[in-house]
């Protein structure tokens, strides 16, 4: 399980709340022609795009979109700092499925930092969250969703 696999999750039970504008430099950091030169001017400008964000999913997003690219640079302390911020505002606006992927990732970029007591603690509350909304629709006999959901709670475990 990787922090790049846990991204492809994200918007998977709820559609992206991207504007155009996030769009933009999510998807131009992604080019794959870009000089590490450009690559780091494309984040730092990401990164300070978020602060006049005022939809808490959107800005939420680009955080978990700046700490994913972050770690894929190496820079995990800050990777870590952008993936706080997502998943407390994840927390805020009760978004239990992207807190579980969110914390997924603190575990990984933590883990690499060598914080393994930490990373263990995310990794146990991602693999929670995941329980939880597995128990969700179970209740809404919404077995496929459901089998989803046990199946992230497994490779948690695992």
């Amino acid at each position: 399980m990787s922090v790049d696999l846990a991204l492809g999750w994200l918007n998977w039970e709820n559609i992206s709340s991207l504007t155009n504008r996030s769009r933009f430099w999510i998807d131009h950091f992604q080019n794959t022609d870009l000089e590490d030169e450009e690559r780091h001017e494309t984040i730092n400008s990401l990164v300070q795009t978020v602060p006049g964000i005022q939809d808490p999913f959107e800005q939420a997003e680009v955080e978990t979109y700046c700490g994913v690219f972050l770690y894929r640079m190496l820079r995990v302390e800050e990777a870590v700092q952008r993936l706080k911020r997502a998943n407390d505002l994840y927390q805020y606006v009760s978004d239990i499925h992207r807190q579980a992927v969110t914390c997924w990732m603190l575990y990984h970029a933590m883990r690499s930092q060598g914080c393994y007591t930490k990373a263990f603690e995310q990794g146990k509350r991602a693999r929670k969250l995941m329980q939880d909304k597995a128990d969700q629709y179970a209740l809404q006999k919404m077995a496929q969703i459901e089998s989803w959901y046990r199946g992230r709670a497994n490779d948690f475990t695992v």
